[in-house]
């Protein structure tokens, strides 16, 4: 399994339920291409897409499990960061994908930004 997958993989096995579950994390930048292809990056972030699943409460969780303060960091050298729309060059309509791994209970697939068709 990729680190990518271990490090989703982790939040979702220490997530307690807020009861809007399962929470659709709209993932970008190298995040995204560590998931759709056999690519590993030095990357820290995993950057997350502000959206209306992305409510304070699921914020202040995803953070607080995988943020850049959190106990998963110097596991897996990796954190999680919730970027608003707003500082995103992406398309007005955005496209984003589901990747099939890995499979979570308490996340819907993760999906990725590929196109703005």
């Amino acid at each position: 399994m990729k680190l990518i997958h271990r490090f989703l993989a982790e939040i979702d096995e220490r997530w307690k339920p807020l009861g809007a579950e399962p929470v659709r994390l709209k993932i970008i930048g190298s995040a995204a291409l560590m998931l759709q292809a056999d690519y590993e990056r030095g990357t820290k972030d995993g950057d997350i897409l502000e959206a209306a699943e992305i409510t304070p409460a699921v914020r202040e969780q995803l953070l607080a499990l995988a943020g850049p303060k959190s106990a998963l960091f110097p596991k897996y050298r990796m954190y999680i960061e919730v970027v608003t729309r707003a500082i995103m060059f992406l398309p007005q309509k955005p496209v984003f994908h589901p990747v099939p791994e890995p499979a979570m209970k308490n996340f819907s697939s993760p999906f990725v930004w590929l196109s703005g068709a």
